[in-house]
């Protein structure tokens, strides 16, 4: 899976991190961890496992690596 954030940049996120198990009132769902906005994408602690954010500021560019951790 990947999340688009801008024309071009896309950030792959494994499966498992996207979602997350919640038992509610004796009942199991499964919610999307993330949710989308037409103005702002808030990507939480999950989302982030794994993966480094690399920002070059003199070009306005943001790169993503697969982290070993």
């Amino acid at each position: 899976m990947a999340l688009q954030l801008f024309e071009g940049v896309n950030l792959e996120i494994k499966p498992q991190l996207m979602f997350v198990e919640v038992n509610h009132q004796g009942a199991q769902h499964l919610c999307l961890a993330i949710q989308p906005d037409e103005q702002n994408m808030v990507l939480g602690g999950m989302q982030q496992l794994a993966t480094q954010f690399i920002f070059d500021l003199a070009n306005n560019v943001i790169f993503f690596a697969p982290e070993q951790c």
